[in-house]
């Protein structure tokens, strides 16, 4: 009998173990990207993958990836932008390029801001992106790539390498459309991002790193002549941001100093200080504001400015209290202190945000390549947030996410919960999976659900995977309780939740009172 149960223990781990993802409405799919992953872009239900010199497109939030690029001669990526259709625009140190059919890509038109033909004064760094915006930028109906050149290099830094581009035509032209370090603009460090606010179609630059480097500058774009307008907006060591996030009459940032943190105010008295309210402050200098649809936040942090090892970040799932969160780290860099998350991505469609990992210690910057990536919804997930950033009261029914699927009832995962679909009954647990090999109760008792992940209702013995209890099902499919059963070693007791008690003790059967072994038979004798 023991020889049984642990074969049926080993079966159903091996199931587990090759089974990584489940349908429960469709044949099994397996996901082609694993974790730690090896993407680099996330903006709506699409994901990019880079690996062996190609580019991999997933029109369907990574269950597949239908479109593929060989890149043969882009030997790093310092920035990528996914168009709402598909279309990529993608840069090495001195080159952009673009492909609108996912067969071909091509070299871009790179122009000055007086409309000469660019070309590179430094081999680094000449289009290298730290920030993702948080929306896309559509004015007019036009989608326009719009990004700033970062840069902590010598000769590259704090010079007029450090501009801000934009393509009006996907991809086929890059255009510089603002020049730091000029006799006519302000002195910079590098550029820490450019955010867009759909609500008046302005763009907001944001620089560093020091006081007299950190600048906000208001752009507007004008369709019908290509031109740029900006507006020297604010300055110092209150606008050292590097993020912005809107939302409705106000905006959120991320403080990059320490202490710093998170910091709201009124869009419309935004560059007004006393207006200035500070949620939280991290104990890092703060890299990255998330909001989630439903107002909670998150704060990333990066390795400057204090002494918390940067992997660690909060999370405020109501927008207000905020907890400390560790977070995964590749087991490449799981020694170093300094590991980070860098370039993290807007929420997409599924609720996923992609993040890079760096490790200042571990990495060149300049010929990092934004990889490896993991998904920081995955974190808090695993943290017991299993709603983080997701759409409230929208989603309903099986939604494949994380690997898995989960079901969804007015937008918020159902956790311990049972729920059927044409095939039987499945069990989901406190983080939304699907109960594999494990017991379960309900109103009537213990149920068995498969490896397949539903609902058993074959008799025998069955093992409760996470705690390697046994019970055994009777032919309703529900664990018997109260009662004795024989294996090949003896007489086993199931008290009265239907677990075998595999312990000393004693039970009662129709004569009297049986004492128990400590190897939970019944050792003959009565008491």
């Amino acid at each position: 009998m023991k020889f049984k149960k642990s074969l049926t223990l080993l079966l159903s781990i091996g199931f587990l173990i090759s089974c990584s993802a489940f349908n429960p409405n469709t044949k099994n799919k397996t996901e082609a990207i694993s974790y730690p992953s090896t993407l680099i872009a996330s903006m709506d239900n699409m994901l990019v993958n880079y690996a062996g010199g190609k580019l991999s497109l997933s029109t369907d939030g990574g269950v597949t990836y239908s479109k593929s690029l060989s890149i043969p001669d882009v030997k790093i990526i310092r920035f990528v932008y996914l168009y709402k259709n598909g279309d990529i625009l993608f840069a090495d140190h001195t080159k952009v390029y673009y492909s609108n059919d996912w067969k071909s890509y091509h070299e871009s038109r790179i122009l000055n801001q007086d409309g000469t033909a660019w070309t590179p004064k430094a081999a680094y760094d000449n289009f290298t992106c730290g920030h993702m915006d948080d929306v896309r930028s559509i004015v007019n109906g036009v989608e326009i790539a719009v990004w700033g050149n970062y840069s902590i290099e010598s000769g590259i830094a704090g010079t007029d390498n450090i501009k801000v581009w934009y393509s009006p035509d996907r991809g086929k032209t890059v255009k510089c459309c603002y020049v730091f370090n000029t006799s006519k603009t302000p002195y910079a460090r590098h550029v820490h991002a450019v955010d867009f606010q759909p609500d008046n179609n302005t763009f907001w630059l944001q620089t560093g790193d020091e006081e007299k480097t950190s600048h906000w500058l208001k752009g507007q774009y004008n369709t019908s002549t290509d031109t740029w307008s900006w507006t020297r907006f604010a300055d110092g060591m209150h606008f050292k941001t590097t993020n912005m996030v809107f939302r409705g009459s106000d905006v959120y940032w991320s403080w990059d100093t320490t202490p710093g943190g998170v910091v709201k105010a009124p869009v419309a008295t935004m560059g007004d200080v006393s207006t200035h309210k500070l949620l939280f402050v991290t104990k890092n200098d703060c890299t990255n504001v998330i909001i989630g649809p439903a107002g909670d936040i998150a704060a990333i942090q990066t390795v400057w400015g204090g002494s918390e090892q940067p992997r660690i970040f909060y999370y405020a799932p109501d927008g207000v209290n905020f907890v400390k969160i560790v977070g995964d780290i590749p087991s490449e860099y799981a020694n170093l202190k300094d590991a980070q998350y860098y370039g993290v991505w807007p929420i997409n469609s599924s609720g996923k945000v992609l993040a890079s990992i760096y490790s200042r210690d571990q990495d060149n910057l300049l010929t990092w390549d934004r990889v490896p990536s993991i998904f920081i919804d995955d974190v808090l997930r695993k943290n017991g947030y299993p709603n983080a950033f997701k759409e409230p009261a929208k989603a309903n029914g099986w939604i494949f996410s994380s690997g898995g699927w989960h079901y969804y009832k007015n937008g918020v995962m159902v956790v311990n919960s049972w729920r059927s679909d044409s095939r039987g009954w499945c069990y989901l647990d406190s983080n939304g999976n699907l109960a594999k090999g494990a017991l379960v109760k309900d109103s009537s008792g213990l149920c068995y659900i498969g490896t397949d992940g539903y609902w058993s209702k074959t008799a025998g013995w069955r093992i409760d995977t996470p705690t390697k209890r046994w019970a055994y099902m009777g032919s309703s499919g529900y664990a018997l309780k109260n009662a004795w059963v024989s294996d090949s070693h003896g007489w086993c007791y199931l008290d009265a939740e239907g677990y075998w008690m595999n312990h000393s003790g004693f039970a009662n059967d129709s004569l009297g009172i049986c004492i128990i072994g400590d190897d939970g038979y019944w050792t003959g004798a009565r008491k």
